[in-house]
Formats: structure tokens, sequence, C-alpha cells
């Protein structure tokens, strides 16, 4: 259920695209580094450790991430979704 209270359905999080912002730093990292990419990881604290299942059901990133490390924090109640590829999960 939407809560009323919340006319831009945004809920607690921004209407901006974070896995896309994240996708884009990802790609710089790669065009610009050199990166092992059979271990990229993301963690997060808090907010940042919520966001992480996003970025784990996110198609878009989901199969660049050898796993997720959220320090703190998981899903809000109706976002607690599976990865959409397989990856390890410290937590």
């Amino acid at each position: 259920d939407e809560p009323d209270d919340c006319p831009d359905n945004c809920w607690w999080t921004t209407c901006e695209d974070s896995v896309q912002q994240v996708y884009e730093v990802l790609e710089y990292l790669k065009e610009n580094m050199c990166l092992n990419l059979d271990a990229v990881w993301a963690t997060g604290c808090s907010n940042g450790g919520i966001f992480l299942y996003e970025l784990a059901k996110d198609s878009r990133i989901a199969s660049q991430l050898a796993g997720i490390a959220p320090i703190v924090g998981l899903p809000h109640r109706g976002f607690n979704f599976p990865p959409s590829s397989p990856m390890s999960y410290i937590g």
C-alpha cells in the first residue's frame, strides 16, 4: 500500500535514478582505472545499506557486482526482492 501522505511516489528515497548514477560511476571507473571486474562489491551504511538491495535487484548493475555488504540497513517492508543476478552477500 502506498502512503497517502507521499504524493511524489518516492517514499523514503529521492525521485532521482540513483542506480543510474552508480552505473555511471562504475562505467567511469572501468574506463579510467585498472579494476578486477570479478571483485566489484557494493557496501553502504543505513540508507546506503538499504540501497544495496536496490542495486542487487536492478539488472543494469547487478550482473557487474560480485556481491553486496550492507553495514547497517535492511530493505523496507515490501521492498525485499531477490538479486537479479547471482552474487554473494555479507551482512
